[in-house]
């Protein structure tokens, strides 16, 4: 907890510096960059785990409950962390601040490339990870998950 409360605060000390330096877009890359990674790791583990229960896998069961803690662990604090790149969105992409008629490759998007999509389609892949991440905190917990229920007992 340490350490997480400490990032934050290095992080807040470097975007105040790069917004003293009118450099806030540097700012806004280097955190998607970073938050991207941290997802990705996040992701992984949920992704092991899934596919540990869908096989039944026998091989995994030795990394199942690291891989349990870091997606139920880490994933709270990455929807925290994602509110810079909410915020700094049209920053980051140029697309938000393209006008549709004026390019093609917009216009043919245009119903998922707009702003508001954007952020629907973020809460929505926020809500179904949060969703599964559930069901792993459930499974771990000792109660029946949904795919415990579906296997055939011996």
């Amino acid at each position: 907890m340490k350490l997480m409360v400490g990032g934050g605060a290095l992080a807040l000390i470097g975007l105040l510096v790069t917004w003293s330096q009118h450099h806030v877009e540097r700012f806004a890359y280097s955190w998607l960059l970073s938050f991207m990674f941290f997802l990705s790791l996040c992701l992984g583990a949920l992704w092991l785990v899934i596919v540990h229960h869908l096989f039944d896998a026998g091989w995994s069961v030795p990394i199942r409950r690291f891989c349990e803690h870091i997606a139920a662990m880490l994933f709270p604090w990455m929807a925290l962390l994602f509110i810079p790149v909410a915020v700094l969105a049209k920053t980051i992409y140029k697309w938000m601040n393209e006008s549709p008629a004026l390019d093609h490759a917009l216009r043919s998007k245009q119903p998922l490339f707009t702003v508001p999509m954007f952020y629907l389609v973020t809460v929505l892949l926020f809500g179904a990870t949060t969703i599964s991440v559930a069901l792993i905190d459930q499974a771990t917990g000792g109660r029946v998950t949904v795919a415990q229920r579906g296997r055939k007992q011996l």
